[in-house]
């Protein structure tokens, strides 16, 4: 399998545009698309807390140019570029995190601003890093499109790739300042899929050209560094001054008296024991881009059904006890449909099929979630 990028720099139609790396010396460009076109992103982008101004500072470009080469759940971060009659220019971003710990899937984030005519470009765009992202990583199982329920136009971009509905997420994420529904589209990772991806990428008739040459960074980003060095440095000894907290409970009865026994977490995986026997254990992560808790389901195979179930009930209750996320989420097989009413009477509800765990993926899972009260 070719590990080759499919990004360059590219004429399509009309436009010579690139799509690559982030540099240093994008900032300005980068600061100026976002300001000029704030009312077409702050909605999906808003941060709060934060003005629009000082999120697209040059120094928060360098802070997104770190965490591009550091943050390893950071599988690709791209701008795209265009040379027109002003120069070569930022209209668009892209970038894939993942993989999701649970379900191996990564996820695609894309803005295009400032360029007219851009469909094409936006579809080579997306073909392109969807098809790196499985080539370069065949770890991925799959990559999901998230918009909000309104934006139909990411919609139709998304299921002229390829993607289906899976789901929709309540609340997931803020949309114009406010928790907003967003519809979850899924592209599986298969050979089929990167074919069908070659074959869009192609459609557009890209024409490839030499690379660009990078600029020189600004002076004033060696000290943007500096800063951003420091801060990291100063937040991971803060990181490791403050007690690792839990998130479940050391011990719990379930309704049947069973002894359920949570050890100590490893990476957020807390080994399970009841009544004094092994049964794996369960994992409990935390996306604050959602404002959502997981609990993933690591047990045995073969435990009992209603053992597994009475396990998942009562951490389930535990974490919603002390619930400090908007939302709180666990995927459950088959075999725990015993924990539906027990979740329900706790306000959980189901959000619809979800993608398969790790290591589990001949059983099908379902979403349960429960939103904390003042959502």
């Amino acid at each position: 399998m070719s590990t080759q990028s499919h990004a360059g720099r590219v004429r399509i139609a009309e436009h010579v545009v690139e799509l690559r790396s982030l540099r240093l010396s994008d900032g300005a460009s980068w600061r100026k698309t976002n300001l000029d076109y704030e009312q077409r992103l702050q909605d999906a982008f808003h941060e709060p807390g934060v003005s629009w101004d000082e999120k697209h500072s040059t120094a928060a470009w360098a802070e997104q140019w770190w965490t591009a080469r550091n943050v390893e759940n950071l599988l690709i971060s791209r701008v795209l570029t265009v040379d027109d009659e002003s120069g070569p220019r930022v209209v668009g971003q892209q970038s894939v995190t993942g993989p999701d710990p649970r379900s191996g899937h990564a996820e695609t984030l894309t803005w295009v601003a400032g360029l007219p005519q851009s469909k094409a470009v936006t579809y080579w765009m997306s073909a392109v890093d969807v098809l790196d992202t499985f080539e370069q990583f065949p770890r991925v199982s799959a990559m999901l499109a998230v918009q909000p329920v309104e934006n139909r136009g990411s919609l139709a971009l998304a299921t002229s790739l390829g993607f289906t509905y899976l789901q929709t997420a309540r609340s997931l994420r803020d949309y114009a300042g406010t928790p907003t529904d967003h519809t979850i589209y899924v592209l599986h990772n298969t050979a089929e899929s990167r074919r069908e991806l070659q074959k869009a990428i192609d459609s557009v008739a890209p024409q490839e050209l030499p690379r660009s040459r990078a600029a020189l960074p600004p002076a004033h980003a060696a000290v943007d560094l500096a800063r951003i060095t420091v801060r990291r440095i100063r937040a991971k000894r803060a990181a490791r001054a403050v007690p690792a907290t839990r998130s479940l409970p050391a011990r719990a009865l379930s309704d049947d008296g069973l002894d359920i026994v949570f050890g100590d977490p490893h990476d957020g995986r807390y080994p399970v024991t009841v009544d004094g026997v092994p049964m794996g254990a369960l994992q409990v992560t935390g996306d604050a881009g959602s404002s959502t808790t997981t609990i993933i389901d690591w047990m045995r195979r073969d435990t009992p059904p209603a053992i597994a179930t009475d396990v998942l009930v009562a951490a389930c209750r535990a974490a919603a006890e002390r619930q400090d996320t908007r939302r709180l989420t666990v995927a459950l097989a088959e075999r725990h449909t015993g924990a539906h009413d027990p979740l329900i009477a706790i306000g959980f509800f189901s959000e619809g099929a979800t993608l398969p765990t790790l290591g589990d993926e001949g059983s099908p899972r379902e979403s349960w979630t429960r939103l904390r009260n003042d959502t």
